[in-house]
């Protein structure tokens, strides 16, 4: 009999070859179940990951925010349900790739939260209705920090991205119903990649939608073959990785939007995903949240090529 690891290994690792030989995917292991211990998870929602290699997990059906080692061990935990200081109500996504600064997109209560590495409370921002009403943001579902210090967020309201300058002022939107070919429909969730292109996952469309660093569209990825794509990682390589709800299972994208690898099948077993909603990729490691199983799933990525 092959055992489990073994298999999940030949399957994965069959995918990947179906898709030209470029990426092998082996599950290594996971942590996190349903419930409201540290350590646990309701309906997680996003995660990131800091220089150091500590996660960060949107814990949406909690309400809070919870700090983890690689291999699960709870460092930090901050929130609770409701709108004041060190509250949140259903948080959506997370960034904390510049080590320094946890930002937090807190869906219903319509602002972004700032709060240091170690999850103590820095500073709330909202941008209500104004004069100019392209500059004011609804529901955050997704959110992203650029290397330029700049804050993207996806409004599911508004349906469009918001700019955030880095004093945290609302500077300009884009994606909304005047643009054009890039108009969204859906947005979730954000990725930036080292040529500066902003890529939104859009699950009305089923595709990924591409914009240049101040808004003008460029192109979409994965059209015809993402269903409802949510979570999005741009790895070092251009490799776009993008956690679909809707086929439950992760895709993998090459520059040139060709598909590399889809990472998974639908179930609860190990290796298995259930409404897999973010992924974040760090050195040779993937880290997948799972609504759907309320846990986060670890992969090991071997390269062997990108077309």
């Amino acid at each position: 009999m092959v055992p489990l690891v073994v298999a999940i290994w030949l399957l994965l690792a069959s995918a990947a070859a179906r898709a030209g030989d470029s990426l092998a995917v082996r599950f290594l292991y996971s942590f996190g179940k349903e419930g409201g211990e540290p350590g646990q998870f309701r309906s997680p929602a996003a995660l990131s990951i800091d220089p150091e290699g500590a996660l960060y997990i949107a814990d949406a059906g909690n309400n809070r925010i919870q700090k983890l080692s690689a291999t699960g061990e709870v460092l930090a935990m901050t929130g609770g349900f409701g709108w004041g200081v060190n509250q949140f109500h259903r948080p959506s996504d997370l960034c904390a790739e510049n080590g320094l600064d946890l930002y937090v997109a807190d869906y219903e209560n319509r602002r972004i939260i700032r709060c240091d590495r170690e999850l103590h409370w820095i500073d709330a921002y909202y941008f209500p209705a104004g004069e100019d009403d392209k500059l004011n943001l609804g529901f955050p579902a997704g959110i992203a920090l650029s290397i330029h210090n700049d804050l993207f967020v996806a409004d599911a309201e508004n349906l469009r991205l918001l700019r955030l300058n880095s004093q945290r002022e609302a500077v300009y939107s884009f994606g909304d119903f005047s643009g054009g070919e890039g108009e969204l429909a859906e947005p979730q969730k954000i990725a930036i990649d080292g040529e500066d292109r902003i890529h939104v996952s859009d699950r009305l469309r089923g595709c990924v939608v591409v914009f240049d660093y101040f808004g003008n569209y460029l192109q979409e990825t994965g059209t015809g073959v993402l269903k409802e794509p949510a979570g999005l990682q741009a790895a070092r390589n251009g490799a776009l990785f993008v956690a679909d709800t809707g086929r439950d299972q992760v895709l993998v994208f090459a520059p040139n939007g060709a598909l590399l690898a889809a990472i998974g099948t639908a179930g609860e077993k190990l290796g298995a995903l259930s409404n897999p909603v973010d992924v974040a990729v760090s050195g040779d490691r993937l880290f997948v949240a799972e609504a759907g199983n309320h846990r986060i799933q670890v992969f090991e990525l071997q390269w062997l090529q990108i077309p």
